[in-house]
């Protein structure tokens, strides 16, 4: 009876997968304008060497599996400014951090788009408003 198995023998000792010491939350939201932007920023270290970073956000232009060379550095720092469609949606964006032996880690988030709410007020609330942006003349405001 004999038993075969695989051994992987790294020289420079690194067997811990990179990490993600900042990254957006788990869930993001975005309120939606003429031009709908959020600043994605995230730093992705390593002990020993990073290979490159993937970011897929399917239904972003440029998002689509781009990835990011570290160039064998020990971190990574990424940030630039994503414009997304003008229409509520939620979409998943999916960053992976490759290490120079193929070991990885995987961060999963959301980022939801909404629409601004509307806020409404009585006729009442309009007219306090509007005399409170008056010069401070007015001392006491009572309704009619």
């Amino acid at each position: 009876r004999s038993i075969s198995q695989d051994v992987l023998i790294t020289m420079d000792g690194d067997f811990a997968a990179p990490v993600f010491s900042a990254a957006p939350d788990a869930t993001v939201t975005v309120l939606m304008k003429n031009e709908t932007k959020f600043n994605l920023r995230f730093t992705a270290t390593d002990d020993r060497a990073l290979d490159y970073v993937t970011i897929n956000i399917p239904g972003i232009d440029g998002f689509d599996n781009r990835r990011v060379d570290a160039d064998g550095k020990s971190s990574l720092n990424f940030a630039e400014i994503i414009v997304f469609p003008n229409e509520p949606k939620s979409y998943n964006v999916t960053i992976t951090a490759f290490d120079m032996n193929i070991q990885v880690n995987i961060s999963i988030k959301q980022i939801i788009t909404v629409k601004k709410p509307e806020l409404k007020y009585s006729s009442y609330h309009k007219r306090v408003t509007s005399l409170l942006f008056v010069s401070g003349l007015i001392q006491r405001i009572t309704p009619n």
